[in-house]
């Protein structure tokens, strides 16, 4: 137990070296006018990490066999389903509360285009980056690997509570609580695609779906509410 418990702490520092980098590229680029660029701070912060870790490991994320499993695409149909019934559930939920007005401000400031990418681009650092670091330290030691999937769900939940606590970035704990559950079910569901397939792609479509349902499905709530 106490190795796995190593190995998430070394993810979850990874985490805090990655989302640090990703606030200075962010910064970086609004100084210079390119906000636009800034939809992509999150995969520029993991390119170089997640580039060594895949040469380090030798892991190719890129195997295209794995797009014709017809199972793997039904684990992915499901999760992406059920955490945005999740998601969707919560903004509900949300929209009838003291809080709803914090929630449409942020919610329209980005448009389905952005929130596209920006999910599929995600899958950089949550996969690609930290799974494959997880997975191969995992692999490297002996230990079981699809413990891997729980470990990287784990470090992201962490992730979204330590910027809720200690950089106090989201206060309501009503929206705190979906956000956890939903990314703890999205990162089982196509972590397990990923270490079956081997496959980015097949996660980054996932992500994308995941934010169109939620995002046509958060527009559709705020236009019943007004």
């Amino acid at each position: 137990m106490l190795g796995y418990f190593l190995i998430y702490v070394a993810g979850f520092l990874l985490s805090g070296i990655w989302n640090a980098s990703r606030i200075f590229i962010y910064s970086f680029l609004t100084k210079r006018k390119l906000k636009v660029l800034g939809y992509f701070d999150a995969c520029f912060a993991a390119l170089i990490p997640a580039t060594i870790i895949c040469l380090y490991f030798n892991a190719n994320p890129f195997a295209v066999s794995g797009i014709a499993n017809i199972r793997l695409w039904c684990i992915a149909i499901v999760t992406v389903l059920l955490v945005s019934c999740i998601v969707l559930a919560g903004k509900r939920l949300l929209s009838g509360s003291k809080n709803k007005e914090n929630s449409s401000s942020t919610d329209s400031r980005k448009t389905l285009f952005s929130n596209i990418l920006d999910g599929a681009f995600m899958e950089i650092p949550q996969r690609l980056m930290m799974q494959t670091f997880i997975c191969g330290l995992l692999n490297k030691f002996g230990m079981n690997i699809y413990s891997g999937i729980l470990i990287n769900a784990v470090v992201w939940c962490s992730g979204i509570i330590f910027q809720a606590v200690v950089m106090n970035k989201e206060k309501n704990a009503m929206k705190l609580i979906p956000e956890l559950i939903a990314s703890f079910i999205f990162s089982i569901g196509v972590g397990y695609v990923f270490l079956e397939s081997s496959c980015i792609f097949m996660t980054m479509i996932s992500h994308a779906a995941q934010r169109i349902v939620t995002t046509l499905g958060s527009y559709h709530i705020r236009s019943n509410r007004s």
